[in-house]
């Protein structure tokens, strides 16, 4: 029995009618109604002489769960990370996960006594919009509190849609209100934070919005090896007594009316307020991301906590690379710690100032140079470490 996301709680957050309606059609579904309805015909009772043994039911579930893992995350999620989070839920009782429906899964459950059960299953995967999946005590710091391990919406619809269905074959994310249901429940439960790690940091653009926009913020206090301890995921957390339950499930509904302002969202870096209108700025909001992911990590690997591994981030090496060859030929020496923290700080002033340039051209040429200019000048291969002198 899963202790987090219970039924009672789980349907009172669903059952507000701003929820309903952001749902618009679809359901929730906590761990216990999910099982038993996504294995429910594996045995089929109209033809008890094909009663599937205990183990092929199993290894049929978690055929599927692989399969669900694969297409609901688009392939966007490591592949064996997001399996092992799977069956974590149906092995570990310190996982719990949370499910959102298409539309019709109730029309889907009264036909599927005439569906073989292999196909009966497919359909029912094909149903499965998201889930959040959560971990208790991942921060064992925080030993009873739950953490998000994962989180998946698919975008592309593949299950049956009938003519009176609206809509095209794209469903809008409904990430937030899985996140909302998270930190609902999390509230319910008596937690005084809601925390996660956003994979990648800042470059996993979607990722840093969606959270934000629900209260999270980066939090490098979780960084440690009794917390977080992969220094290439950003940290964050949300207060939990910042906001009622109202206001959760306000932010979670998706009206734009009732979500947060930008201003009202903690986010030190400014990154928030960086929404591209061109694919120039979409461009340069990308680059933009690899120097505040570099900025944050910088703090670990001066005390040596933090190793970059130029096989595991390429860019962000590349970057790093760059700037030494460059401050090498004009300073005839290796870069003090304090260089490269003026540097990122000093490139992503000039891309700031770019992007606000390039609202609404679609002409390069008239941004800045800085930043070409120290990469072609990158000729002298690099492989020293960083001097840690003249910190302060």
């Amino acid at each position: 029995m899963k202790e987090f996301f219970t039924k009672n709680i789980v349907d009172e957050f669903k059952n507000d009618p701003k929820i309903q309606k952001a749902l618009n059609g679809c359901t929730l579904m906590n761990s216990d109604d999910f099982l038993t309805w996504f294995g429910q015909n594996i045995i089929r009772p109209d033809k008890p002489s094909r009663l599937a043994t205990a183990d092929s039911i199993y290894n049929m579930v978690i055929e599927e769960f692989t399969k669900i893992a694969n297409s609901v995350c688009e392939r966007k999620i490591d592949e064996d990370y997001s399996v092992k989070s799977m069956k974590n839920v149906l092995e570990s009782p310190k996982f719990d996960i949370l499910v959102i429906l298409a539309p019709h899964w109730e029309k889907l459950k009264r036909d599927e006594f005439n569906t073989k059960p292999k196909l009966s299953i497919e359909k029912k995967g094909n149903h499965i919009l998201g889930f959040v999946i959560v971990e208790k005590g991942e921060c064992r710091r925080m030993p009873t509190a739950y953490s998000i391990n994962l989180i998946c919406t698919r975008t592309a619809l593949k299950y049956k849609r009938y003519s009176y269905d609206r809509g095209s074959d794209r469903e809008r994310t409904k990430g937030g209100i899985l996140l909302g249901a998270y930190l609902y429940c999390a509230k319910v439960y008596g937690q005084s934070h809601g925390i996660l790690e956003l994979a990648d940091g800042y470059t996993n653009i979607s990722g840093f919005f969606a959270y934000s926009k629900q209260g999270f913020a980066k939090d490098l206090t979780l960084f440690g090896r009794d917390c977080f301890r992969d220094y290439s995921n950003l940290p964050m957390s949300v207060r939990l007594d910042k906001y009622s339950y109202n206001q959760i499930i306000n932010h979670a509904c998706g009206d734009k009316t009732l979500q947060l302002r930008t201003e009202e969202i903690h986010d030190t870096t400014g990154f928030i307020k960086l929404v591209p209108t061109s694919k120039i700025q979409t461009a340069l909001q990308k680059e933009i991301a690899l120097y505040f992911n570099l900025l944050y990590k910088m703090e670990f690997i001066n005390d040596y906590r933090h190793h970059l591994d130029p096989d595991y981030d390429k860019k962000e090496i590349q970057i790093l690379q760059n700037f030494e060859n460059w401050f090498y030929e004009k300073n005839d020496e290796e870069p003090y710690f304090i260089d490269y923290i003026n540097f990122l700080k000093a490139e992503m002033d000039e891309y700031v100032k770019d992007f606000k340039l390039s609202k609404y051209s679609t002409d390069t040429n008239h941004l800045s140079g800085t930043k070409r200019q120290r990469s072609a000048s990158a000729s002298r291969s690099s492989g020293k470490t960083m001097k840690r002198g003249r910190s302060h």
